[in-house]
């Protein structure tokens, strides 16, 4: 569970997500004058907004370029509270969602019967 991306999106307004958040995936380049070609490599995890000229960018936070606190960040559980807080939404006041992750299920109900029971191959 090391790949994981959290998105805010209003299809209404915009059909692609207008703030996400990438755990991992493809260095991103921010082709914009202005900024100097060693900058506009943005390695994951990063975000990607759009900036005051409606151009997406991928940006890293504080957090996330300290190695430290962007390896803590690789817990599903505290990178959400990350991006609740850069996106600044809040589920009640000043707290945060919690992601449960239940591997081996697949949310059916298993019984230890045959289905091949009493059926003949050729």
């Amino acid at each position: 569970h090391n790949f994981f991306q959290f998105k805010l999106r209003s299809k209404d307004f915009i059909p692609p997500p207008f703030f996400r958040f990438d755990s991992d995936g493809e260095t991103h380049r921010n082709k914009i004058d202005g900024i100097p070609l060693d900058e506009q490599s943005v390695e994951t995890p990063h975000f990607h907004k759009f900036n005051e000229n409606g151009i997406e960018i991928a940006y890293k936070t504080k957090q996330l370029r300290n190695p430290e606190e962007a390896k803590a960040l690789e817990d599903i559980n505290l990178c959400i509270a990350h991006f609740f807080h850069e996106s600044n939404i809040r589920v009640n006041e000043d707290s945060f969602p919690e992601v449960k992750i239940m591997s081996n299920t697949l949310g059916l109900s298993m019984t230890q019967e045959d289905p091949n029971q009493n059926v003949t191959f050729l």
